[in-house]
C-alpha cells in the first residue's frame, strides 16, 4: 500500500503545495485544516480525481490537543495507519512589546509549540510501527526575530528546541527533522506588507528573492526518504541565514 502522510494547515499556501507534492510522489495524503473548507475540498477533490482514495480532509482545531487520539483513530480508521506528520500549521500575529496580551502569547504559544508537540505525541503509535517520521515546519526568525513580532519567533525556536529533542526521545523507530523557510509567500491580511516593505525583506536574502515553496515540499519529500536522517533542520530561506 502506498504511504500515507498528513500535513496540517494544508488547505492552501505553503501546506498546499508540500501536500500536492507528497501526492505527486505516490503518497496518500490527509489534509487538515480548520476554516479553508472550500479551499480543502477543492484540493482533496482534485487528488482524489488524479488517483482515486488518494486524499481526505481533516477538519479540526488542532488547540483542542486533548480530542487528538480519539479524533486519529476515527480519521485513520479506514486507512490504518501513517507514514509522515508534517507540523506545517501555525498562526502569524505581530506583537508588539508594549501591547501584547496574555491571551495573544498563550494562543501563539498554544499553536505554535504545544499543538505539534501533543499531536506529535497522539501520532507516534501510528508512525512507530511503520518506522515513519516528523517533519516541522520551523522558520528562519527561530535565529533571526524581525520587529513587533517577538513572540512568535519565540515559539519558533521553541519548535526548533522540541525538533531536536523529539529526535532524541523517538529514536530508532520514529525520525525527526525540521525546516526552516525564510519568507516564502507574502503574508496576507494584517500582515501584508508595502511593496517597500517587501523590498526590504528581499534586500535581507543572499539571493534577493523569496524562498520557493517548492523548495521546502522537496526538502519535506527527502526528509520522508532519508532513512538515516534524524534530528536536523535545513533552512530553505534563499540565504536569509546567512546574509550579514
Amino acid at each position: 500500500m502506498p504511504p500515507i502522510a498528513l500535513i496540517t494547515g494544508s488547505a492552501r499556501r505553503v501546506g498546499a503545495v508540500i501536500l500536492q507534492q507528497f501526492h505527486a510522489a505516490g503518497y496518500r495524503v490527509i489534509l487538515h485544516y480548520r476554516q479553508s473548507k472550500a479551499a480543502a475540498m477543492a484540493l482533496v477533490d482534485a487528488c482524489n480525481a488524479a488517483r482515486p482514495d488518494s486524499a481526505l480532509a481533516w477538519q479540526y482545531d488542532l488547540s483542542d490537543t486533548e480530542g487528538f487520539p480519539s479524533s486519529l483513530q476515527s480519521l485513520l480508521a479506514d486507512w490504518g495507519g501513517l507514514d509522515v506528520l508534517v507540523n506545517n500549521a501555525a498562526v502569524y500575529l505581530s506583537t508588539p512589546v508594549l501591547e501584547t496580551t496574555e491571551t495573544e502569547w498563550q494562543m501563539l504559544f498554544d499553536r505554535n509549540v504545544k499543538a505539534p508537540y501533543f499531536l506529535t505525541q497522539a501520532c507516534a503509535s501510528y508512525l512507530e510501527k511503520n518506522n515513519g517520521c516528523v517533519i516541522n515546519i520551523i522558520d528562519i526568525q527561530s535565529q533571526r526575530a524581525i520587529k513587533n513580532y517577538g513572540v512568535y519567533a519565540q515559539t519558533k525556536a521553541a519548535f526548533a528546541m522540541q525538533t531536536k529533542s523529539l529526535a532524541r526521545e523517538l529514536a530508532p523507530s520514529i525520525r525527526v527533522n525540521g525546516i526552516s523557510p525564510g519568507p516564502t509567500l507574502w503574508p496576507e491580511g494584517e500582515n501584508d506588507l508595502t511593496k517597500v516593505q517587501q523590498e526590504k525583506v528581499l534586500e535581507k536574502s543572499a539571493l534577493h528573492c523569496l524562498a520557493d515553496p517548492e523548495d521546502i515540499g522537496n526538502a519535506a519529500l527527502y526528509f520522508a526518504q532519508a532513512k538515516t536522517v534524524t534530528g536536523q533542520i535545513l533552512a530553505v530561506d534563499a540565504g536569509r541565514s546567512i546574509k550579514t
